[in-house]
This record gives structure tokens, C-alpha cells and sequence, in this order.
């Protein structure tokens, strides 16, 4: 690929601005915000939330199912609501199960050109043409990105100390701590799956779940930081394949 990272890595003109954790956060589904040890942490402390979150897993396809991913590209259109700072692009991502994955955002003022390879994690121009490596907290949430990007919560319970369930009309819903932070989960009260995230003020909604190849994938997905809706991403097309795209092939090589 043009401007190799390694043999001649200048400065990324990725723009980066005060909202980008919202974004990057899109990009990479949960793995920005959810990053953290890989290691189980003892998983939840309450065998109802366990039995909240198997159920999600069966709705979305299988454990096994999940568990045996091999390839997962999207694309689809990103909207940033900021007033006359916002904007609207192409959104683009592929993982390499479990250890590579392709980002990729041209969204006006939001862009993103990520990956993470065999020769490390690099954040690059929007054209993938000039590429720095990534520092070690990015380096973090790409390598979580392509070990649990569209399979989050088999991983995320692992990470839970202790865990609490509450149901109503409308939804049941998890709250978890890890010991240092924690999240609230919010599932369908009859299909069971999940429908929003929150941490703190910021919260994603999972929305529009479809089947693909028997998995099934929210293709709406948006970001609010309270009531406040910071972005939208419609993907029009999710491809469950063996082997990489050329497209994606192309930037791991």
C-alpha cells in the first residue's frame, strides 16, 4: 500500500476534535468504551443477569455461532448532528477475527482511518496513504475491537464484578460494575435483545435488528450524550464471509 506504516510515516491528518470519543465510539462499536482487561474478572454476580445476557445471545444467533465469526464487514451512512459543525459520510468497517480489523469514517468533519494488523495498530489520513502508529490506549481499543466487535457482552459479563436486574413493561434491564466503572444494559422484555447502553451521560441504542446469515445485526445504531442525539449510523450493508474483501485485504497486507 502507498506510504507503507514503518518506512516513511508522517504526521495523520485524521481531525480530531472535543466530541471525537462519540464518534470513535461509533466506529468502533463498543470497544472504546468497553475496553479494558481481556481477562475474566470472575463474570456476574448474579445468575438472573447471566440468564438476561444468554438470551441476548440466542435472539442474536448462538453463542457458537458468534463465537465461531470469522469475517464481518459494514458500511453504511454516518450522520453527526453539531449544528453547522455536523455532517454526513461513509462509514466503513471490517474484522479479521480475532486479532485485525479495518475503521474507516469520511463523515465532513469527522475522519477516521484506523486499523490493526500483524505489525501493529496505525492511525492514518482518511485515504489510508499516511500512517503513524497508534499509541498504546488506541492500540488497546482497536485490539478489543477485533476480538468483540458484533459479539460485545461474551466478553463484557467476563469483565463484571457484580450485577443487579430490574424489569418492567417495557424492557429488562442490567446494571453491572466491573470495580472501577460500570454500565447499564437495556434489553427487549420479549425478543431479548439488547436496545441501549448507557455509561455515565452517554448512552448507544441499538436499533432495527436484522438476520444475516442467521446473525443478527442492529443496522441502526445511534449515540445521544444525554438526551442529546450526537450520531447516527445507518449500515445498508453487513457481509458474514471466510475470507477478507479486497478492500479490507488491501489495507492488512
Amino acid at each position: 500500500m502507498q506510504g507503507e506504516p514503518g518506512v516513511s510515516c508522517g504526521r495523520s491528518s485524521v481531525r480530531r476534535a472535543r466530541f471525537g470519543g462519540l464518534i470513535v465510539a461509533v466506529a468502533v462499536a463498543c470497544a472504546s468504551a468497553c475496553a479494558g482487561s481481556s481477562a475474566g474478572r470472575g463474570g456476574p454476580g448474579d445468575a438472573e443477569a447471566a440468564a438476561v445476557v444468554e438470551r441476548h445471545l440466542e435472539a442474536q444467533g448462538g453463542r457458537a455461532a458468534l463465537e465461531s465469526l470469522k469475517v464481518v464487514e459494514r458500511t453504511g451512512a454516518l450522520e453527526v448532528f453539531l449544528g453547522a459543525g455536523g455532517g454526513a459520510g461513509v462509514y466503513r468497517t471490517c474484522v479479521v477475527y480475532p486479532g485485525a480489523a479495518v475503521v474507516s469514517v469520511d463523515a465532513g468533519v469527522v475522519q477516521v482511518a484506523e486499523m490493526i494488523r500483524e505489525d501493529g495498530a496505525w492511525m492514518c489520513s482518511v485515504d489510508f496513504g499516511d500512517c503513524q502508529v497508534a499509541h498504546a490506549q488506541k492500540a488497546d481499543a482497536l485490539a478489543t475491537f477485533a476480538r468483540e466487535d458484533n459479539r460485545e457482552l461474551i466478553f463484557e459479563v467476563d469483565r463484571w464484578v457484580s450485577a443487579s436486574v430490574s424489569r418492567d413493561p417495557g424492557g429488562i434491564e442490567i446494571r453491572a460494575s466491573t470495580g472501577t466503572g460500570g454500565a447499564t444494559y437495556r434489553f427487549e422484555a420479549e425478543g431479548g435483545l439488547l436496545v441501549e447502553r448507557r455509561e455515565g451521560d452517554r448512552s448507544r441504542r441499538y436499533l432495527d435488528w436484522r438476520p444475516v446469515e442467521g446473525i443478527a445485526f442492529p443496522h441502526v445504531i445511534e449515540e445521544y450524550d444525554g438526551e442529546t442525539l450526537m450520531t447516527r449510523l445507518r449500515l445498508f450493508e453487513i457481509v458474514v464471509s471466510e475470507h477478507p474483501s479486497e478492500w479490507c485485504q488491501g489495507r492488512l497486507e
